[in-house]
């Protein structure tokens, strides 16, 4: 019998059986698909690099370091590389199951809307805060009090402390629980805290400004340039799209929507037949991030692919919503999950795999049409109308594609007048 078998009599579970009793711990909490292959990919490297060894916390170093992670991860988020997010938290989780026999508390796996008792009022102020002063748009402030709660939620009852109590080690011990996210979500947590600190100390709610206690989070100059899917690639997935079926029509249809127009994937489920002005051949909608009115023209394409969906494809039913599940019950799409589920199922079937960075769901096709305009000399400032972003700024960073073709690009502040935008 092999040594690693005489490992695990001397009473220490195997590697695998850790693995097993955490994945169904994690089902059983409901962790989402999504987050669970990730987490299993890792995991059955682990196995097949433990070949039948005992679990011990001297094997996770032995492992973490195969993966070239030092033993004691340093706590300098601003050297993390894209690589180990999904080791780290993979390891990190499988360590805290391992020594506690259970999983302790989450920041961002806990469920929503658990609100820690006494914060209701500050954050209901917080919102307020977000919206009148700082004219933050809806999406925004969701966000800004879903990391505003997972912060309290950590500290408020692991710590046993007040808001009023906060102190800079609290802010510290709450980054280190994020250590598996990737270093632009750290960055987008940090951001936000920062934020949610500050105005705690302005309003008086704790006697000092601890913001200045998070730790810096820099993101390669580089990191945001984003790889665009080539033009045979994008043919490749809408003809991988079987359109005889009342799925096929639908699926065909979202996706033109977000090539063609660049519609992000909570603006295509909120589309309604009345935002569809068949006379004029154009789409009325309300943008997400800046709430501004958008008309865009419908190309033919599009067009007959609406059409094909609505006549053949959707279901009789009193939504207003055009598109809808293709099962029972009948309702409207929800959850943006659903689109990128649909379009990796097209992207796998036609072969086509990921781009090595940026956005790999519906936004990349929403990526691809901004580039296509940029391409074929399409102002910046009707780009970013198209896009709905707040400024040029954002714009710059989305479609650093090729230098040369923004040198072509003329930057006029006063060019764009008309709410129409066509980029036919």
């Amino acid at each position: 019998m092999g040594s690693g078998n005489t490992k695990a009599r001397v009473g220490k579970p195997l590697v695998e059986d850790v693995v097993n009793r955490l994945r169904q711990r994690l089902e059983e909490l409901g962790y989402s698909p999504s987050t669970l292959r990730g987490y299993r990919s890792v995991w059955r490297a682990m196995i097949e690099f433990a070949k039948g060894e005992s679990y011990s916390g001297e094997f996770m170093q032995r492992f973490l370091r195969s993966k070239g992670i030092c033993e004691n991860e340093p706590e300098d988020f601003s050297i993390y590389t894209p690589n180990r997010p999904c080791v780290l938290a993979a390891s990190h989780i499988l360590i805290r199951f391992a020594t506690d026999g259970d999983i302790g508390p989450h920041p961002y796996q806990l469920p929503k809307g658990a609100v820690p008792v006494g914060c209701e009022d500050v954050l209901e102020s917080y919102k307020r805060y977000c919206e009148r002063y700082r004219g933050c748009r809806p999406p925004t402030v969701r966000r800004q009090l879903d990391h505003a709660q997972r912060f309290l939620r950590f500290i408020v009852p692991n710590r046993r402390a007040r808001i009023e109590d906060l102190q800079a080690t609290d802010v510290s011990e709450f980054i280190k629980s994020l250590r598996g996210l990737s270093p632009r979500s750290l960055y987008g947590f940090a951001h936000n805290l920062k934020v949610f600190l500050r105005y705690l100390w302005a309003f008086g709610v704790v006697p000092e400004d601890i913001s200045p206690a998070l730790p810096k989070i820099r993101i390669p100059k580089d990191a945001g340039i984003p790889q665009v899917l080539a033009a045979n690639d994008i043919r490749s997935i809408l003809s991988a799209v079987e359109r005889k079926s009342a799925k096929g029509k639908r699926d065909y249809a979202i996706l033109l929507l977000a090539y063609r127009l660049g519609l992000r994937s909570c603006e295509i489920r909120r589309l309604t037949l009345d935002d569809l002005y068949w006379a004029e051949s154009r789409i009325e909608i309300r943008q997400t991030k800046t709430d501004s009115l958008l008309t865009l023209p419908i190309p033919e394409d599009v067009g007959e692919a609406l059409i094909d969906y609505l006549r053949n494809g959707r279901p009789k039913t009193e939504y207003r919503e055009v598109f809808l599940r293709e099962h029972s019950p009948i309702a409207p799409i929800q959850g943006s999950a659903a689109l990128a589920c649909m379009f990796h199922e097209y992207r796998k079937k036609a072969g086509v795999g990921l781009p090595r960075e940026g956005h790999a769901g519906m936004h990349s096709f929403r990526h691809a049409m901004a580039s296509r305009m940029l391409e074929n000399g399409v102002r910046l400032e009707t780009i970013s109308s198209v896009l709905g972003h707040w400024s040029l700024e954002s714009t710059r960073i989305y479609t650093k594609v090729g230098l040369g073709a923004l040198r072509l690009v003329a930057l006029n502040p006063d060019a764009l007048g008309s709410k129409e935008v066509h980029h036919e």
